[in-house]
C-alpha cells in the first residue's frame, strides 16, 4: 500500500495532471519499522505525459525502483468496457472479514489456530482499509478468485498494517490454502506489480469490488491479474503482479499425513517394534527433499501440534547443517524468510521449535554469502517489536556457538576464514550496543537497575547473549569492561533470578583477560567489583547455590590472576582469602571447585626458590581443611548408595590437592602433619576411628611424593601403624599405606619382616575389605621388594598351604602374583624349582577332579580358579628361556596329561574351557619350543573339545598354537594344522546352518582371527583345503555383523588371499611348485564370490566400518582393479543398484562408477581410494547427525 501512497504522493505534488500507470520493482525486502529515503528522478516532462523514476533507500541499499506515469486528461477519448456479471451479495449483505475470522476461531479447539486467527482478526480491525467477502464460491478447477468488498477507513495514520494491503494479492496465487489441498506454494517472493488507472474520479471511500485470479503458476513465478469496480460496475483501475515462488506438492497422504502418524506411534504405543519402525522411518524421511516443504508445512499450520512442529523445526535444523545442496541456489533466500517468519510466530515458544529456528537461520547465516548482513537483518525484524525480542535473543545467542563451534557445517576452512568475521567479529560491536539499549529500557532507574519493566527473563537472556559472543572471543573485553554491561553484570549478583546468568558472564569475562599484561587495566577494575563481594560471601554460607556461583567466580579469578597473586599478594591475596572459605565450606561440590586453583597456584609457587611464608601458611591451612574434609560421616548408613560412593570417589580426587599442598610445602612436612595428627588421635582416650583414618587416607594419598632415602618422618608413620587400633576401617587405611609405601620399604628392609607378617594377619579379618587390602598390599610388596624376599618364599609357601583355601579367590590370585614376582628375581633353576613346586601343587589338585565325571558346581568352580591361579603365576613369570632348566623340561609332558584329562571329560562347561584356553595361552609362551611334542595332541584335543562344545575359546587357543609354530616344516605338525583346520571349519559351517552369524558373534570373531593366522602361517593347509572356498564366504559373511573386531580381521584374512604371492607370476626368484594351485584355487573362489564380497564391502561402507577398516576395504578394491578389472566393473555398479541407503544418492553412485572405470581403463588407482573414502565419509557424515529420535519429539 505504501506504493499507492508514493503514487498519490507525487500525484499531489503535480497537481495538474492525473494518474495513468505505476511499474514497481522489489529488490530486497524493506522494513516497515525503518526510515526510507526516496530519490525521485524526472524522466519525461511533456504537454500530455510525465513520468517520474523513484528510487526507495534502507540502511544505504536500493530496495524498490518504480516508473510513474501522469497524463492531462482531453477531452474526447473513447470508452467501452466488456459487460461484467459478477452476481455478488452487495457490500452491506456481505460479511466482514473480521467477523469469519471471528467465526474460525470459535469453531476450532486447537488453541494455538484458535489465538492464530485472532491476531489476524485484530490486523483486520486496525487496518486502514474495511474487507467484506463478496463471493465466497470456487471458481473453475478449485481455484478460489479473490472478490472483496472494500473502501478505506477514515484514520488519522498510516499505520505499518496498512502496508498489508498488498498482501491480498499474494494470497490469490496460492491454489485455495485454506483447503486441506495438496498443493501449497512456499518461499514467495514479489518481484513487480503494475497499476493502470481507467477512471479519476472514483472516492476510496466508497464501496469498490476487487476481483483477482492467478491464471498461471510455472517456471518459478506466478502471475496474478486484478480489477477494481465501482459500484455501478465500471472499472476503476486493473493490477497485475508477478513474484517469484517454489512450487511443491504436498501429497498429505503420503508426507505431512504419513509424518503425523508416525510421530503419533510415540504418544498411543507401547510396541518396542512400531515405536522402532516409526522412529526408522522418521529418520529416513529427514534425509529426503521432501521433507524441506513438509516440515515448512509442518511449522507454518496453524494446527499443528507440538511433537509435529518440534520434529519440523529439528528436520529443517540438520537438513540446514547436512542437506542444504537439497535446495536450489535461487530458492536458499526464501528459506531464509520462511524461517525468519517463523522464529517470529514462535517468538513467545514453545521453547524448543524457537531455539532450532535459531540454529538453522544460524548455520545458514554461514553458509549463504549472498545474505550479507544476517545480523542486520536479524534486528531489523525481530528488534523493533517488544514480542519479538526474546527470539532476537535468542538468535544473538545461539549465532556465535552455531558459527564457532558446529563443525558439521560443510564449509572449506577458506570460506569459513572469510564468512566467520563478517558473521561475528565485524557485528559484535554492533551487537554490544543493541544488547546495552536492551538492558537500559525505559523502566530501569539507576538506584536499581534489576527494578524494571525489562523482565528477568530478557535479562537473563541477554546474560546469555554477552556470555555466549565472549566465549567464542568476539568480544573486546577492554571495551566492554566501558559499557554499562560491565557493572550489570556486577549489579545483576544481587537478583536472586539473575545471579546463575550474572557469574557466568563474569567468569568466561576474567577467563578473557588471561593475558594478563595486556588487560591490567580491565583486571584492575574486575578486581575492584570483586573484592567488596567478600562479606556476600561469608553472608551466604546457608545458601549453597549462592556460595558456588561465588566460589566458581574467585575459582576462576584465582586460576587467571594467579601470577599476579604470587607477584602483588597485598593487592590480590583476598581473593585467596575467598578461594580458601570456600575450600573450607562444608558442601564437597563446593570444595571440589577450588582444586585447580590449589594446583595452578601451586604450579607457580613451584618455581620459586623460597615460598613466602604467607603462601606456606596457606597450604598448611589447606592441609588440615583436606584432612578434616577426608573424615568419614559418623553415620554412613544415613547417606545413600550413590553418596557414599560420591564421597569415596570425592576423597580420591582430594588427594591429589594434598600432592599439591606437598609441592608447595614439601612432602616430609607434609607426611609430617599428618602424622602428628594420626599420633595425637591415637593418644586421645576415646577417639573416633574417623579421626585416625583421616590422616592415615591422607599418607596414602602422598604415598607417590615420598622420597625413597627418606629416614625421618616415613620411619615414625612405619612405627606408628603397631600402634593402631584394631578397627576394621583403620586397618584397611593403614594396610594400603603399606602398599603405598613398598618402594621405600625396598630400601629400608629391615621393615619387611613385620609388614609381612602385619600383611598376612590382614587375610584372617572378618571385613572383606580388609583382605583385600592385605592381597594388594603383598602383591606390591612383593613386586617391589621381591630381591629382599627370596629368603620369605618358604615362609609365602607355608602361608598359602595353610590359609590360601580359606580366602576369596581374589586375594588369592593377588598371594600367587606377589609369590611370582619373588620367582622372578631368583636364578632361573631356583626359579623353575619354586616355580614347579608352586604349580604342581595346584595340578594336584586338578588331577584329583578330573576323573569326575559329574563333578559338583563347587568342584567345577574350584577347578576353574586353581587353572587360574597357574595362569596368574605363568603371566608373570613369562619364560625362562627356550632352553629350560632339567627340573621343568618334563613338565609340559606331566601338566599336559591332567589338561587333556581334563578337557575330555569337562571341557563342555563353558567355565572349565575358557580358564583352560587362558591357562595354556601362557604356558605356550612360557614352555615354547618346549611344548612341540604335545601340539599335534594338544590340536587334536582342542578340535574334540569344540565339537562337542562350540566354545569359542578352542578355536581362539588353536590359533595361537599355530602361529606359535607356524613355522616348523616337521610333517607331522602340518598334518596336525591341517585337521586342526578341518574339523574346526566344518563345526563352524554347520553352527552357520542352523544360527545367524549376528547371533554367533564370539564363534565369528575367534573364526576369522583363526582365518587369518592360517593365511599368514599356514597357505599351504588353507589353499589345497576343500573348506577353503567356504571359509571364505564365512569371511565375507563376516562382513555383514556389526563388531569391529570381527569385521577388521575379516577384512585382513580376504585382503591376505587376495596379496598372496602365488597370484603375481614370477613372483620371487624360485617361486613354490604349489604355486600355481594356490593361484588356481584362489581365482576360482574370486570369481565366484566376487560380487557378494563386492556388496558386503559396499554396504558395510554405507555402514558400521569403522576408519581403518575402510582404508583397509581401499586396499581390497585396489587389488581387486588390479587382478579382476573386469569384473570389478560390472559387479559394482550391480552392487550398488542393490543397496537401499538414502545416502547412496544418485550422483554419489554414478561418481564411484565413474572412478572405478577411471582406475580400471586409465590406471589411476588412486581414484579406488577417492571412491572409497567417498563413500565412507559420506556414510559417517550421515551418522554424525545430530537426529533427535521421535521419543524427543513428544517433549
Amino acid at each position: 500500500m505504501f506504493v499507492l501512497f508514493l503514487y498519490f504522493s507525487i500525484f499531489i505534488r503535480l497537481r495538474f495532471t492525473h494518474p495513468w500507470q505505476l511499474q514497481c520493482y522489489f529488490l530486497q525486502r524493506a522494513d516497515a519499522s525503518v526510515p526510507i529515503i526516496y530519490f525521485v528522478e524526472r524522466v519525461r516532462q511533456g504537454r500530455s505525459f510525465i513520468t517520474r523514476n523513484i528510487k526507495a533507500s534502507q540502511r544505504g541499499k536500493i530496495v524498490f525502483l518504480m516508473l510513474a506515469s501522469f497524463a492531462v486528461i482531453e477531452e474526447g477519448h473513447p470508452e467501452s468496457q466488456w459487460p461484467v456479471h459478477f452476481g455478488v451479495k452487495g457490500p452491506e449483505e456481505s460479511v466482514d472479514q473480521a467477523d469469519i475470522l471471528q467465526g474460525f476461531a470459535d469453531a476450532t479447539d486447537n488453541p494455538q489456530r484458535k489465538q492464530y486467527l485472532l491476531d489476524l482478526k485484530g490486523d483486520r480491525l486496525r487496518s486502514p482499509i474495511e474487507m467484506r467477502q463478496a463471493d465466497p464460491g470456487e471458481g473453475p478447477e478449485g481455484l478460489s478468485p479473490v472478490k472483496w468488498w472494500m473502501r478505506a477507513r477514515n484514520i488519522p495514520k498510516y499505520e505499518a498494517s496498512f502496508q498489508k494491503f498488498l498482501s491480498t494479492t499474494a494470497r490469490a496465487i496460492r491454489n485455495n490454502p485454506e483447503n486441506e489441498g495438496n498443493t501449497a506454494i512456499a518461499m514467495m517472493a514479489s518481484l513487480d506489480h503494475s497499476l493502470w488507472f481507467y477512471d479519476h474520479e472514483f472516492d476510496c471511500r466508497d464501496w469498490l469490488l476487487f476481483v483477482m485470479d492467478s491464471p498461471r503458476v510455472g517456471m518459478g513465478r506466478g502471475v496474478v491479474y486484478g480489477a477494481f469496480y465501482n459500484m455501478a460496475g465500471k472499472l476503476i483501475a486493473a493490477t497485475s503482479q508477478e513474484g517469484v515462488t517454489h512450487t511443491v506438492v504436498v501429497n498429505k497422504s503420503a508426507s505431512v499425513q504419513a509424518v503425523l502418524q508416525a510421530l503419533q506411534v510415540f504418544s498411543g504405543q507401547t510396541n518396542k517394534v512400531a515405536i522402532d519402525t516409526a522412529n526408522r522411518w522418521l529418520q529416513d524421511f529427514q534425509h529426503t527433499p521432501e521433507a524441506w516443504i513438509t516440515c515448512d508445512y509442518l511449522l507454518n499450520a496453524p494446527d499443528s501440534a507440538l511433537p509435529a512442529q518440534t520434529f519440523a523445526a529439528q528436520t529443517i535444523r540438520a537438513k540446514v547443517t547436512f542437506d542444504l545442496q537439497q535446495v536450489a541456489p535461487a530458492d536458499r533466500m526464501a528459506l531464509k524468510q520462511s524461517l525468519v517468519g517463523v522464529m517470529q510466530r514462535f517468538a513467545a515458544g514453545p521453547r524448543v521449535v524457537l531455539v532450532q529456528t535459531c540454529l538453522s537461520l544460524a548455520g545458514l547465516a554461514l553458509q549463504l554469502p549472498d545474505w550479507s548482513d544476517p545480523v542486520g537483518d536479524m534486528i531489523s525484524a525481530l528488534g523493533q517489536n517488544p514480542l519479538l525480542v526474546p527470539a532476537l535473543l535468542q538468535f544473538l545467542t545461539v549465532l556465535p556457538e552455531e558459527v564457532s563451534g558446529n563443525t558439521r557445517i560443510p564449509i572449506s576452512n577458506d570460506d569459513y576464514r572469510l564468512r566467520s568475521p563478517q558473521l561475528l567479529t565485524d557485528k559484535s560491536d554492533e551487537v554490544m550496543k543493541l544488547l546495552t539499549l536492551y538492558i537500559q529500557a525505559p523502566g530501569i532507574i539507576s538506584t536499581s537497575p534489576l527494578d524494571s519493566r525489562v523482565t528477568s527473563e530478557i535479562q537473563g537472556q541477554i546474560f546469555k547473549g554477552i556470555r555466549s559472543w565472549i566465549a567464542c572471543g568476539e568480544v573486546d573485553v577492554t571495551a566492554f569492561a566501558e559499557t554499562p554491561l560491565f557493572g550489570f553484570c556486577f549489579d545483576a549478583l544481587g537478583s536472586e533470578v539473575l545471579f546463575d546468568d550474572a557469574v557466568d558472564v563474569i567468569c568466561d569475562l576474567i577467563h578473557e583477560t588471561m593475558e594478563i599484561d595486556d588487560y591490567m587495566p580491565v583486571i584492575e577494575r574486575i578486581v575492584a567489583r570483586l573484592l567488596p563481594l567478600r562479606p556476600a560471601v561469608s553472608a551466604c554460607h546457608e545458601d549453597p547455590d549462592k556460595m558456588r556461583g561465588f566460589c566458581r567466580m574467585f575459582a576462576e579469578a584465582g586460576e587467571t590472576y594467579r601470577i599476579l597473586i604470587v607477584r602483588h599478594p597485598d593487592t590480590f591475596f583476598p581473593i585467596v582469602d575467598v578461594i580458601a572459605e570456600c575450600a573450607a565450606y562444608d558442601d564437597l561440590d563446593i570444595v571440589q571447585i577450588t582444586f585447580a586453583f590449589w594446583y595452578r597456584l601451586g604450579q607457580s609457587l613451584e618455581k620459586l626458590s623460597e615460598v613466602p611464608l604467607r603462601f606456606q601458611q596457606l597450604y598448611r591451612g589447606l592441609m588440615d581443611v583436606m584432612v578434616e574434609h577426608l573424615q568419614y560421616p559418623d553415620d554412613m548408613n544415613a547417606l545413600t548408595a550413590e553418596e557414599r560412593d560420591d564421597f569415596r570417589e570425592f576423597r580420591h580426587v582430594m588427594g591429589d590437592t594434598l600432592k599439591d599442598c606437598c609441592i608447595v610445602l614439601g612432602t616430609s612436612v607434609c607426611l609430617k602433619s599428618a602424622y602428628d595428627k594420626a599420633a595425637l588421635a591415637v593418644n586421645k582416650p576415646n577417639i573416633s576411628w574417623q579421626e585416625i583414618e583421616a590422616p592415615l587416607f591422607s599418607m596414602r594419598s602422598m604415598g607417590a611424593e615420598v622420597n625413597p632415602e627418606d629416614d625421618e618422618v616415613v620411619p615414625l608413620i612405619m612405627d606408628l601403624i603397631p600402634r593402631l587400633p584394631p578397627h576394621p576401617q583403620v586397618r584397611y587405611a593403614a594396610t594400603l599405606v603399606i602398599s603405598r609405601y613398598t618402594e621405600w620399604v625396598d630400601a629400608h628392609p629391615q621393615y619387611i619382616e613385620f609388614q609381612l607378617q602385619y600383611i598376612s594377619s590382614g587375610f584372617e579379618s572378618a571385613e572383606s575389605e580388609v583382605s583385600a587390602a592385605a592381597g594388594q598390599a603383598m602383591k606390591y610388596l612383593c613386586k617391589d621388594c621381591k630381591k629382599h624376599l627370596v629368603p620369605f618364599l618358604p615362609q609365602l609357601h607355608t602361608f598359602v598351604s595353610s590359609i590360601g583355601q580359606k580366602l576369596a579367590q581374589d586375594d588369592r590370585i593377588q598371594i600367587y602374583e606377589a609369590i611370582a614376582y619373588v620367582i622372578t628375581s631368583m636364578p632361573m633353576i631356583e626359579a623353575a624349582q619354586a616355580l614347579s613346586q608352586f604349580a604342581l601343587e595346584i595340578i594336584g589338585r586338578i588331577s584329583f577332579k578330573t576323573g569326575l565325571t559329574s563333578p559338583s558346581a563347587d568342584q567345577i568352580n574350584q577347578t576353574a580358579e586353581e587353572l587360574e591361579e597357574i595362569e596368574t603365576m605363568l603371566k608373570v613369570v613369562g619364560s625362562l628361556g627356550e632352553i629350560l632348566p632339567p627340573s621343568c623340561q618334563g613338565t609340559i609332558v606331566d601338566t599336559w596329561g591332567v589338561i587333556d584329562k581334563l578337557l575330555q571329560n569337562q571341557g563342555s562347561l563353558r567355565m572349565i574351557a575358557e580358564r583352560t584356553c587362558k591357562l595354556l595361552r601362557f604356558a605356550l609362551e612360557f614352555f615354547t619350543v618346549n611344548s612341540e611334542p604335545v601340539i599335534p595332541l594338544l590340536l587334536e584335543r582342542l578340535a574334540s573339545a569344540f565339537d562337542g562344545s562350540a566354545h569359542s575359546s578352542y578355536i581362539w587357543i588353536s590359533g595361537k598354537a599355530i602361529r606359535l609354530f607356524g613355522n616348523s616344516v616337521v610333517p607331522e605338525m602340518r598334518s596336525a594344522f591341517r585337521r586342526s583346520f578341518e574339523r574346526i571349519s566344518q563345526q563352524v559351517f554347520g553352527i552357520l546352518k542352523l544360527q545367524r552369524a549376528e547371533d554367533i558373534p564370539d564363534v565369528m570373531e575367534d573364526y576369522v582371527q583363526f582365518l587369518l593366522v592360517m593365511v599368514d602361517h599356514a597357505p599351504d593347509v588353507l589353499y589345497p583345503s576343500p573348506s577353503f572356498p567356504d571359509a571364505f564366504r564365512v569371511a565375507v559373511t563376516a562382513l555383514s555383523v556389526y563388531h569391529t573386531e570381527i569385521v577388521l580381521p575379516a577384512v585382513q584374512f580376504i585382503r591376505g588371499v587376495l596379496q598372496d604371492d602365488s597370484l603375481v607370476p614370477g613372483a620371487g626368484p624360485a617361486p613354490p611348485a604349489a604355486f600355481p594351485v594356490y593361484a588356481t584355487v584362489i581365482r576360482g573362489v574370486v570369481e565366484s564370490q566376487g560380487f557378494g564380497l563386492v556388496g558386503y564391502l559396499l554396504s558395510g561402507l554405507l555402514g558400521t566400518f569403522e576408519e581403518a577398516t575402510a582404508f583397509e576395504v581401499v586396499g581390497l578394491f585396489r587389488r581387486l582393479a588390479q587382478l579382476w578389472p573386469q569384473q570389478l566393473l560390472t559387479w559394482t555398479p550391480a552392487a550398488l543398484e542393490q543397496l537401499e541407503s538414502h545416502i547412496l544418492t544418485p550422483t554419489l553412485k554414478n561418481n564411484m562408477v565413474a572412478d572405478f572405470n577411471l582406475a580400471v581403463n586409465e590406471g589411476k588407482l588412486d581414484r579406488i581410494k577417492a571412491a572409497v573414502m567417498g563413500l565412507h565419509f559420506a556414510a559417517k557424515r550421515n551418522m554424525d547427525r545430530s537426529r533427535v529420535t521421535a521419543m524427543e519429539y513428544t517433549a
